[in-house]
């Protein structure tokens, strides 16, 4: 029941680096001190140097940060993304070395809705609140092994799923951050049934679908999935399918409500629609990232996909799944 680190009979470790996020809020006009390198500096787009050495790129507002941009720290650290009233506001990347980092939503300078923190060899990926985890969440480790857990004020506090690398699954009650008692096994998952509707691949059927943490509505929700969604079908127990989702969060969805369509997302900020199956062949079309598409066929690397009635060509290189098979 436990691997050499000792999970899952010892507490599940999870490291959340806490970063002064709020260094990044400037009060009042942020180019009082400093100098502008370059463009426009109050109303515009330009390059501001603070002076204590941090350097601002982007989007300026009646000389507030606001907007797309990005700010590079002196001792390496940097934030790319979206900026209001001189603090991260909405989506962006925080990276503070090589190997950390955080992807995802931000209010006020502060993590706060989904996000994605990568940390050695753990990536978490869940709600944020007022910088520190709260709600649902998944924790992946770099050999297979994860565990999925609400959170309140970063620590966990609920229901958890422990699932090692060879697939097996334990429960526990967790408190305030301290697991009640042992881990209970989890009988084993059933692999999706030969003559399924889902062949390995599937989508969402209808907009705003739960995707959750366990088999059922009494376990905890990830996020919310949109209509056409792709899903990659891991296995079924009951009326409950696991799937895992283009962000390699795995989760489950209640199996009436995923479809037997194949369809594929765009994964690069900008993808070429073309008229065949080839680089050869005219763009009559441009995806961007986020397009769901569904898919009619596959010819070698390229896709046939749909796009308001029309049939178009995509690389399959640029969106996932990737691997998608057509009959």
């Amino acid at each position: 029941m436990a691997d050499n680190r000792g999970r899952p009979l010892q507490p599940v470790r999870m490291v959340v680096l806490v970063v002064a996020v709020c260094l990044f809020v400037l009060h009042g006009p942020a180019a009082v001190l400093g100098q502008c390198l370059q463009g426009d500096c109050e109303n515009g787009y330009g390059s501001y140097l603070f002076e204590d050495g941090r350097k601002y790129t982007g989007s300026w507002k009646q000389g507030e940060l606001h907007g797309q941009g990005t700010m590079e720290f002196i001792d390496g650290n940097s934030y790319v993304g979206q900026w209001e009233n001189n603090q991260p506001n909405g989506r962006g990347r925080l990276t503070y070395t090589a190997t950390d980092s955080y992807e995802g939503e931000f209010r006020d300078g502060l993590r706060h809705g989904f996000g994605i923190y990568v940390t050695g060899d753990q990536t978490f990926r869940g709600q944020w609140k007022n910088d520190l985890p709260h709600g649902s969440g998944t924790i992946l480790f770099d050999d297979g092994t994860t565990f999925s857990v609400l959170f309140r004020n970063g620590l966990r506090h609920g229901q958890g799923t422990y699932t090692d690398k060879d697939g097996k699954r334990y429960s526990g009650q967790w408190f305030e951050g301290t697991l009640l008692g042992d881990w209970t096994p989890i009988a084993p998952l059933a692999p999706v049934a030969a003559g399924s509707r889902f062949d390995g691949y599937g989508s969402i059927g209808r907009d705003r679908v739960i995707l959750r943490s366990g088999p059922g509505t009494d376990h905890s929700r990830i996020r919310t999935l949109p209509q056409g969604y792709p899903l990659k079908i891991l296995a079924q127990e009951g009326k409950w399918v696991s799937v895992t989702d283009a962000e390699g969060t795995k989760g489950w969805v209640h199996a009436p409500l995923v479809s037997p369509v194949h369809t594929v997302i765009v994964r690069v900020a900008r993808a070429n629609l073309r008229q065949g199956p080839g680089k050869e062949h005219p763009i009559t079309g441009i995806g961007q990232a986020g397009d769901i598409f569904p898919v009619n066929g596959r010819q070698g690397k390229w896709l046939e996909i749909r796009r308001q009635e029309k049939l178009l060509w995509i690389s399959s290189g640029l969106v996932w799944p990737a691997d998608l098979e057509m009959d």
